[in-house]
């Protein structure tokens, strides 16, 4: 990661809670999901309605009011899919490293919601004539794009 020559790729699938430090939300507790390592890092993280709510009120993860979700319900939970910053990426020398300073140090510039980008947000919710029936509604924010 640091070293431009090799790129590691990895996919870990976790299933933790970590707490990400917000400027404007303060702690935000995340169940992180899934972390893919490749020419970008990427992660999806799933936040409670409420967790959802103070993470858009206060725009982090460079959210905006641009990006308003429609549609959502008060009661499931939201997943968010995340790019993490090109300089924080540099700041590591492997994927190893990095997942290591992810998980392990709550300090680590990764925890920060400040360091990650929301590309996708959606939410699972039930079709209205078929309870047992879902679908993914959401939107993609202007940082979905490719990293230039």
């Amino acid at each position: 990661m640091a070293d431009d020559t090799t790129v590691d790729v990895v996919h870990a699938t976790i299933d933790h809670a970590l707490p990400f430090r917000s400027l404007a939300a303060g702690d935000v507790v995340l169940r992180m999901i899934a972390l893919h390592v490749a020419d970008e890092v990427t992660a999806e993280v799933e936040a409670s309605p409420e967790t959802w709510r103070a993470i858009f009120a206060t725009g982090a993860f460079h959210l905006d009011d641009e990006d308003e979700p429609r549609g959502f319900d008060d009661d499931r939970p939201v997943i968010i899919r995340l790019r993490l910053r090109l300089p924080v990426v540099a700041l590591y020398d492997d994927a190893d490293d990095l997942l290591a300073n992810l998980v392990g140090d709550p300090a680590s510039p990764p925890r920060h919601t400040e360091a990650w980008m929301a590309t996708e947000v959606s939410q699972s919710t039930h079709v209205p004539d078929e309870p047992s029936a879902t679908v993914e509604i959401g939107f993609r924010t202007q940082w979905a794009g490719p990293v230039i």
